[in-house]
């Protein structure tokens, strides 16, 4: 698929790094939903998720964190998840493998690496 006909849910609560994200993503092709908190992302995540092809979400958020959102995209939607963060944290990091989030990135996030990482994310998902 190319990327222009996917989609990618961003849910980050950090304004500014909501711009930065979204912008690289789109300037490589990728069409952006935005959500400002887990909770938001969540319900996103649930009304379109045949749009969704992979979700990068934040670790620190209000409402439903990023591990708690990860928990329920394993149990129920089961769409590629990226976590990224600015504190890295190995036991999240270990729990978020509980969840089969492989992908793993740290702030701030260089273009070429957060474009490789979707791919290779969405890749994953397809060859299962």
């Amino acid at each position: 698929m190319k990327p222009e006909r996917l989609t990618i849910l961003v849910a980050e609560d950090d304004v500014l790094m909501l711009f930065i994200v979204a912008g690289m993503l789109r300037k490589n092709g990728y069409t952006v939903l935005e959500a400002r908190d887990g909770a938001e992302a969540r319900a996103i995540m649930r009304e379109r998720r045949n749009e969704i092809a992979a979700v990068l979400s934040d670790m620190h958020m209000p409402n439903i964190d990023g591990l708690k959102l990860a928990e329920l995209n394993f149990q129920d939607e089961a769409l590629p998840f990226i976590a990224y963060t600015s504190t890295p944290n190995q036991v999240v990091r270990r729990q978020l493998l509980t969840y089969d989030v492989r992908d793993y990135l740290v702030k701030p996030v260089e273009e070429a690496l957060l474009v490789n990482t979707v791919r290779t994310a969405i890749k994953r998902c397809e060859s299962l």
